[in-house]
């Protein structure tokens, strides 16, 4: 389903104790981790419980036609009042150690210090972005929606996209705590 539509959900891919664990780890991130405006990058580094989740065989077990690599964990936490609208848009950048001129590769950004770079096009179509809903993520609040079959079109001009949503239906992921999204960073989300 993934490699036609672009996304794919996993429902309870998490048991509870394990969701109530990881909830007790941000509570105490959010408390020391600095400048942390609604979500907090490079969870790997401040967090070694979740670097160990993201290795294990309870988020792979899900995913036996995919051969993964945890590359990077953020925690977005959009809470009641604080939550954001974010436009239309593919992911295009990933996170890089160092910033260096390469061909391919820019221009690049940073987000919270840490820089990032579009990276030719192949890499992008080779990775897959995983959610882990720690909240639930209903229609109202928080769900991502996507545009099947969207990530196929590769780089799409953000000027392009009113039309490619007014000829294609998208699809609401809503989602409960446990559950994983999958998703092609090509693919549109809403």
């Amino acid at each position: 389903m993934i490699e036609a539509d672009g996304y794919s959900i996993v429902r309870n891919a998490i048991v509870k104790e394990t969701i109530a664990e990881l909830r007790l780890e941000v509570e105490r991130l959010v408390e020391v981790v600095p400048d942390r405006a609604y979500g907090i990058r490079d969870l790997f580094t401040h967090s070694p419980r979740i670097a160990e989740l993201g290795r294990s065989q309870a988020l792979c077990q899900h995913l036996p036609d995919l051969r993964l690599a945890p590359i990077r964990a953020i925690l977005f936490d959009k809470i009641p009042g604080s939550n954001w609208k974010v436009p239309t848009h593919q992911d295009l950048t990933i996170a890089v150690r160092v910033r260096h001129d390469i061909d391919g590769y820019g221009p690049c950004s940073f987000k919270a210090n840490i820089p990032h770079v579009q990276p030719p096009m192949a890499l992008l179509e080779g990775m897959v972005t995983l959610r882990l809903h720690l909240d639930p993520t209903p229609v109202t609040n928080g769900a991502l929606r996507v545009i099947p079959g969207s990530h196929l079109h590769t780089r799409i001009p953000s000027g392009d996209i009113p039309a490619l949503l007014g000829r294609d239906p998208e699809v609401c992921c809503a989602c409960d705590a446990g559950d994983l999204l999958l998703m092609k960073p090509l693919a549109k989300d809403i």
